[in-house]
């Protein structure tokens, strides 16, 4: 195939525009990203070359620091594409944000290359002890997206000082994500699942390995930012971009529904087109994702300008902010399987689109920010049960 012309990744405006101009590409090999449980060197390459696992180092390193609203886009343009690059370009991208969160000479002599994806597990089954110099690291995470093809994998630990975890003023164990290099861990063929195939989320490992004290970053939602500017000012912006992936799928189920439906036939060879019903559903399936997708980028948004102000949210907005992203999984899923039901019989058959994007959906709702305690969150914080006062996140661990 011929190798796609693609502008110069030095601001969100082109990355977009990189994104959007490989999703079909994306698209095409979706039967071999699959059978792979991983992504073949070539899409990890056209990846690099869009820009997206640089979108958010900063501009004094190179990088073009880009807002969080165009993050969302640019996952969403290339989960539309294929979810598992899309899934596999949001995680590989953290390295921008992690690296604000630790030494800045030593993040930037880890990444020379700030186009070298990294995987992070947030769930924190480690242990990292502390030794002179640094920590001895043991542990097995799950989820290790793109643990094949990544420069550095991450993975959050609790401190263990003086044979017990060492604990926060908020009665929490403290946390730290060593990095551990390419070729230095076990990789554990877990990942064989529906969705997701090619996300590569193995589990890996290593044992009373050392990390010395600067290959380290602070614990995911606690950490203390050493870089300046609005996008390293919340340790939890990096989940952001995790919208763009529901978004994006539901994006690309209802363009391949539409495709799908125009050139069906019912029984009786009538236009499935046609059909009021078929009407109805591609209507509702435009308005639920447009809904679900104006309530993330207007929280994300009055974030991000409230941050850029110089403000610092309130537990109540953290958790809005959460929520957006969990409600647009729910809302996105719903969309998909609304349309996989109106093309009847013509999702079943393999290899076809809209099957992938269902699978691909069904599984990103099992993570942990999907999970359905966000409105329950929510909905506690709001009638004052608790009345949260912090003005800032709350620590703790997305987990994966």
């Amino acid at each position: 195939m011929t190798e796609p012309e693609l502008l110069a990744p030095v601001d969100g405006e082109a990355i977009l525009a990189n994104a959007q101009t490989v999703r079909p590409i994306l698209a095409a090999a979706g039967e071999e990203i699959d059978a792979a449980r991983r992504l073949p060197e070539h899409i990890v390459a056209l990846l690099k070359r869009t820009g997206v696992f640089r979108f958010a180092f900063p501009k004094t390193w190179g990088g073009p620091e880009v807002d969080p609203m165009m993050q969302i886009r640019i996952i969403a343009a290339l989960c539309a594409g294929n979810g598992s690059a899309g899934w596999c370009a949001m995680i590989g991208s953290d390295a921008g944000f992690l690296s604000a969160f630790m030494d800045q000479d030593s993040a930037r002599a880890m990444w020379p290359d700030i186009d070298l994806p990294i995987g992070v597990t947030a769930f924190p089954p480690g242990k990292a002890v502390v030794v002179e110099g640094g920590y001895r690291l043991t542990g097995r995470w799950p989820y290790g997206s793109g643990c094949q093809h990544s420069g550095w994998m991450g993975g959050n630990c609790v401190i263990i000082e003086n044979g017990a975890p060492r604990m926060l003023a908020n009665g929490q164990p403290a946390t730290v994500i060593p990095f551990v290099r390419a070729g230095e861990f076990e990789i554990f063929d877990t990942w064989d699942t529906t969705g997701l195939r090619g996300s590569g989320s193995h589990d890996w490992g290593v044992t009373d390995y050392f990390v010395p004290e600067n290959q380290t970053a602070d614990g995911l939602g606690i950490g203390k930012s050493r870089r300046e500017g609005p996008l390293y000012a919340l340790p939890m912006w990096f989940l952001a971009n995790q919208a763009g992936v529901p978004i994006g799928l539901a994006h690309g189920a209802l363009d391949a529904a539409i495709e799908i439906l125009r050139s069906k036939k019912s029984m009786g060879a009538v236009a499935t087109a046609g059909q009021p019903h078929i009407h109805h559903a591609i209507g509702h399936a435009i308005a639920r994702l447009g809904a679900a997708e104006a309530y993330v980028f207007a929280t994300v948004t009055a974030l991000w300008e409230l941050v850029c102000s110089g403000a610092r949210p309130t537990a109540k907005q953290f958790l809005e902010y959460r929520l957006c992203n969990t409600h647009a999984h729910k809302e996105c899923l719903a969309v998909v399987d609304s349309l996989y039901e109106a093309c009847s019989g013509s999702a079943l058959y393999l290899p076809n689109a809209m099957d992938r994007y269902m699978r691909d959906m069904r599984t990103a709702n099992q993570h942990v920010v999907a999970s359905a305690a966000m409105y329950f969150d929510m909905g506690k914080a709001v009638l004052e049960v608790d009345r949260p006062q912090a003005e800032s996140p709350p620590a703790g661990n997305p987990g994966p």
